[in-house]
């Protein structure tokens, strides 16, 4: 529960100060917002919402993006440590380009991002805890003997902390595509 606490509370202080960062100096979020704005703010995006249909193919679309960054975030974490601190950041960091971004292009742009938490908070859970098994085994293996009743039982606790990291990722690639992309598409038509 701790080191949940202490993960939450360092996402959500990473947030605001990206948050607070980007109004105050959109160029220190220049990476984030030009990727955002290539990839998932295109004007003909936008307008794509008029024929959207959600299928699938989009929701398994952006949980294999997404998977990308999570495993890459894990692997970083079991030989680094420090794979727990870029999955934190990297998605602090776009929530907050996206919810800057949102606001300064829309009017209703407050409403937009307010939808956007529907699947950005699964998403992020599943970032978080991800970091949590990443992080853990990492010190498992150096404080604990590998062939330990005690480390077998942290592997097992880590391998369900990422499978619960990956579902978790799943569920929001689905809200995404069936709910959040759904309702954007009736607030900006």
């Amino acid at each position: 529960r701790t080191i949940i606490r202490c993960y939450l509370g360092a996402f959500f202080g990473l947030l605001a100060g990206f948050l607070i960062l980007g109004n105050l100096d959109p160029a220190a979020l220049s990476y984030q917002l030009n990727n955002l704005q290539s990839q998932h703010l295109r004007p003909e995006l936008i307008s794509g919402f008029r024929t959207y249909s959600p299928s699938p193919d989009i929701a398994f679309a952006l949980f294999s993006h997404n998977l990308q960054y999570l495993l890459i975030g894990f692997i970083l974490s079991v030989f680094y440590g420090a794979g727990a601190i870029f999955l934190l950041a990297y998605n602090a960091s776009f929530f907050a380009a996206f919810v800057i971004e949102l606001t300064r292009r829309f009017p209703f742009g407050a409403e937009l991002a307010s939808v956007s938490l529907l699947h950005l908070l699964p998403e992020a859970f599943g970032f978080l805890l991800t970091a949590i098994a990443g992080a853990t085994l990492s010190r498992a293996l150096i404080h604990e003997k590998l062939v330990g009743q005690q480390f077998k039982n942290v592997m097992r606790n880590c391998f369900l902390l990422l499978c619960l990291g990956i579902l978790s990722l799943l569920l929001a690639a689905f809200i995404e595509t069936y709910v959040t992309a759904l309702i954007f598409k009736g607030i900006l038509l």
